[in-house]
């Protein structure tokens, strides 16, 4: 059996941080997280007894639960699927109720002064989180003499990135074409900021300010871009894609400034999915998209940004070009980064599904089918519903891993 620090330790982060992320149901996820961490608290003050006392086995299983319905759902998308099931109230009174009778059994009681202060600190952190989701952040200024910038290391619609040292840590910096100023340079901008609407969220590559007004300056990860970095594990492989479906489905969902639309990222490629490694161990690796120069709130309507390449159009939904983007053609575009991650390749000239060729199963091969429906977009899932199969056929490949 796991030890009980840690797994008590591993609920409380995984609650504290999707608490931190979420726009819906975070009271009640921030107060179960008080109370594991009274738990955990109590623990390691010894006044829960030993480890070895078999009148733990009950909490131990009890955490262990719990932890189940959170890190299955691993991800920025775990509580919204949660919610849409409608399991959620369930799942809390349950763990709720079993944590309140351990913590009713300890002899010394928590004053009401430290309830009403940790009431008052819930509140506080609610009012604080839905301002931060709700709206574009902005972006930190940059003093160019905090700043030094290296070698170029790739490209992106439109510019260089290079790898840089800011504050005394690595970065990256995503310097804009000189010859790219007025109007674009401000859409390229604002599309920045907009991703300050998913603060918190660890999947999305946090962005550290603007230097100059056009040198983006972002954190870096231990392997850089997927493109670079082939995967040969196929249930790793679709762990991330799983991982990266819930970013999306985050910035699609993302409520901007009290408004319906959601943040379109239009720019979803391998080169944009950096990998960075897992917190528990060697072996686990964490996706952070990248590239939001161009994202935008969920509408048609496109703005004046500068040219695009037609290298970058191999990603494109075919109506981009005609009728602009919006949250389906974000599903086309994934539906590429799907054959990408399959095969380690851009994709080239052809049909995507065939030179797939089911490398790692039927279902996931007709999900990328349906992603890449290039006359029907309407009949492109949602982001919600591939997060969903995704996880399903995560959970698949691992059943067929245990067999024997």
């Amino acid at each position: 059996m796991a030890d009980i620090t840690s797994t008590i330790f591993n609920l409380v982060t995984s609650i504290s941080s999707a608490a931190s992320r979420a726009r819906v149901n975070k009271t009640a996820c921030f107060y179960l997280s008080l109370q594991c961490n009274e738990v955990l608290r109590r623990f390691e003050n010894g006044e829960l007894g030993l480890k070895t006392d078999p009148k733990l086995n009950e909490l131990v299983a009890t955490l262990e639960k719990c932890r189940t319905h959170l890190t299955k759902f691993t991800g920025y998308g775990w509580l919204l699927r949660l919610i849409r099931s409608e399991d959620i109230p369930d799942i809390i009174e349950q763990h709720s109720k079993a944590l309140e009778k351990w913590t009713a059994s300890v002899l010394q009681v928590v004053p009401d002064t430290v309830l009403d202060e940790e009431d008052r600190q819930a509140e506080l952190f609610e009012e604080g989180v839905s301002r931060r989701q709700k709206r574009p952040v902005d972006v930190p200024i940059i003093n160019p003499d905090d700043l030094e910038v290296g070698g170029e290391v790739g490209k992106f619609p439109f510019g260089t990135i290079h790898m840089g040292i800011y504050n005394r840590e690595l970065v990256y910096v995503r310097k804009v074409d000189e010859h790219i100023k007025g109007i674009p340079l401000d859409l390229i901008r604002g599309s920045v900021r907009l991703s300050g609407c998913l603060v918190g969220c660890h999947t999305v590559l946090h962005v550290h300010g603007i230097c100059q007004g056009r040198m983006i300056v972002t954190e870096t990860t231990t392997h850089g871009p997927l493109s670079d970095f082939p995967i040969k594990n196929t249930l790793q492989k679709v762990e991330i894609a799983r991982k990266v479906a819930d970013a999306i489905m985050a910035l699609h969902d993302v409520d901007v400034d009290g408004g319906k639309k959601g943040v379109v990222l239009r720019d979803i490629r391998a080169a944009n999915v950096l990998i960075d490694k897992g917190q528990n161990g060697k072996e686990e690796l964490e996706p952070k998209i990248t590239g939001f120069e161009m994202c935008k709130r969920d509408t048609y309507e496109t703005g004046e940004y500068p040219k695009i390449d037609e290298h970058y159009r191999r990603w494109w939904a075919p109506e981009t070009t005609v009728s602009g983007t919006h949250g389906g053609s974000d599903v086309y575009s994934f539906g590429v980064l799907l054959y990408e991650i399959s095969t380690g390749r851009e994709p080239e000239d052809g049909d995507l599904v065939e030179m797939e060729g089911m490398r790692i199963c039927a279902e996931y091969t007709n999900l990328m089918k349906r992603c890449l429906n290039g006359r029907h977009q309407n009949a492109r899932p949602k982001m919600d519903e591939v997060a969903q199969e995704l996880l399903s056929i995560e959970n698949i490949l691992m059943g067929a891993d245990r067999e024997p």
